[in-house]
């Protein structure tokens, strides 16, 4: 083989060893950043729900205290595997939100070839209590809509049945008529939902003995030590209720017959009081939040869902 060929051959095989080395550096700076990318973004992922989950379980005690929604929040953050220190939170009470902002420095692997021990990682939240439009639960007894006042006591069932005066009312009737089904309605909560625009019956008698009996189970229910009143009270607890807004809708003669739902309320109930076979029901209205749809066009009467807007 001429020299002349040699030469040539053997800078072409040392050409190509640049161009290898060359393509391994590649090779290894793609493979750091697909490796190193793919760990921020898994980290960056758990970061973001942590905080959706501690947003929307802060909010859920907005009303009770700032304080309490903001260590509700940070309790979440916990449980979701994070440290709270990484984790900047801010409840406001007024606009009935809590925000959650955080940051984490997240060590790197392959990159560190480049010089780069870590990168920050950041995730935010906000979430914010809203009217209820539909919800699950709901007993069956009405308020008529009216400007209800926080920590006021309200009659939620008199004896008689509902009539057209003054917002005075009886019983709903959930999923159907009848004893039974009135009390297991007011002991548990309809297990179906309603919504605002929804039309409702109105039940015929006073249910005096349903009343009581369910009344008492829930009273009885609430084991909480200090009890339960409408300044302080624990989340879950069986005396707080949810119940229909109501606007007449057939009135024959002088009794209400049907209602249509305009909204949701939260009472504490202060239980029931007997005169002679009649009774009644009476309960603090409260700010509450319940599992449910929400609109932040909704009307405020005190029962709010969560909602994520950030």
């Amino acid at each position: 083989m001429p020299k002349a060929v040699r030469k040539l051959i053997s800078e072409e095989k040392g050409s190509a060893v640049v161009v290898l080395a060359l393509a391994m550096v590649a090779l290894i700076g793609f493979a750091a950043l697909v490796i190193d990318v793919g760990l921020l973004f898994a980290e960056r992922t758990k970061m973001l729900a942590a905080a959706d989950a501690s947003a929307m379980a802060g909010v859920q005690d907005i009303f009770s205290s700032e304080q309490k929604a903001e260590v509700s929040a940070e309790e979440y953050i916990e449980k979701n595997g994070f440290a709270s220190s990484y984790f900047e939170i801010n409840a406001d009470a007024e606009e009935r939100t809590v925000a959650v902002k955080g940051k984490k420095l997240v060590s790197l692997f392959f990159a560190r070839i480049f010089d780069e021990e870590a990168a920050f990682v950041s995730a935010e939240a906000k979430a914010r209590a809203e009217g209820l439009v539909k919800a699950s639960g709901v007993v069956p007894l009405g308020i008529e809509e009216q400007p209800l006042v926080k920590g006021q006591l309200y009659t939620l069932k008199i004896a008689a049945p509902p009539t057209v005066r003054g917002g005075t009312f009886g019983a709903l009737s959930l999923g159907g008529t009848g004893a039974d089904r009135y009390r297991e309605n007011l002991k548990y909560g309809y297990d179906k939902p309603i919504s605002v625009g929804d039309i409702i019956d109105t039940e015929t008698g006073n249910m005096a003995n349903p009343t009581r009996t369910a009344v008492e189970y829930r009273m009885q229910s609430c084991n909480h030590v200090p009890q339960c009143t409408h300044e302080h009270y624990e989340r879950g607890c069986p005396r707080i209720v949810i119940v229909p807004v109501y606007e007449p809708y057939l009135i024959e003669g002088q009794q209400l017959k049907k209602v249509v739902v305009k909204g949701f309320a939260a009472f504490l109930l202060d239980g029931q009081t007997k005169v002679g076979t009649d009774c009644y029901i009476r309960g603090y209205f409260i700010d509450y939040v319940f599992k449910g749809e929400t609109d932040d066009t909704q009307g405020d009467y005190g029962a709010y869902g969560v909602k994520l807007i950030q």
